[in-house]
């Protein structure tokens, strides 16, 4: 009965190893969204990555579950159940490809973490250069400059302007 429940974990586990690399690939199509400033592709990566996400949430509940079944088969306490306590109760066969199959997993999840890292920085970037145009935009628009708190145009200033225009 064990061994069944071992292989559907290893289904479980290869699942999430898929899951995750979908989401390392929508990541990478999310940067280059943001790189090109296509709204709408960011839009359609945004609801990829929330699709992916809601499956990978779902599979960990399945893992979770199946865990819990297994502890019970070998006679493990459920409630402080983890992978390698099975590895290390089974020790045969399927005990190395369930520790090969998690590494993969562990590998997977590592490299989507340096993508979203990678995402976040385009992000803050991305910001930061809109608070500097903004700064920028600000300095220009400036009493100093020819310009009221309202944005509009001082009387008596003869320094050029930005932007001319009756209102």
């Amino acid at each position: 009965m064990a061994r069944q429940s071992v292989s559907a974990l290893f289904d479980i586990l290869e699942r999430e190893r898929k899951c995750c690399a979908a989401l390392i690939e929508v990541g990478k199509e999310e940067q280059r969204s943001l790189v090109e400033n296509d709204l709408d592709e960011l839009n359609m990566r945004t609801k990829e990555m929330q699709k992916a996400v809601s499956e990978l949430s779902k599979l960990h509940r399945e893992r979770k579950q199946q865990l819990d079944r297994l502890a019970e088969e070998l006679g493990l306490d459920p409630e402080r159940i983890t992978i390698q306590e099975i590895i290390n109760e089974l020790r045969d066969e399927s005990a190395r490809a369930l520790k090969t199959k998690v590494q993969e997993l562990l590998t997977t999840g590592e490299t989507l973490y340096r993508v979203n890292r990678q995402t976040i920085y385009l992000i803050n970037f991305s910001l930061g250069l809109v608070d500097k145009q903004i700064s920028n935009l600000a300095d220009v628009l400036s009493e100093a400059e020819g310009y009221g708190e309202d944005g509009k145009s001082l009387p008596g200033k003869s320094r050029p302007k930005i932007v001319e225009g009756k209102v």
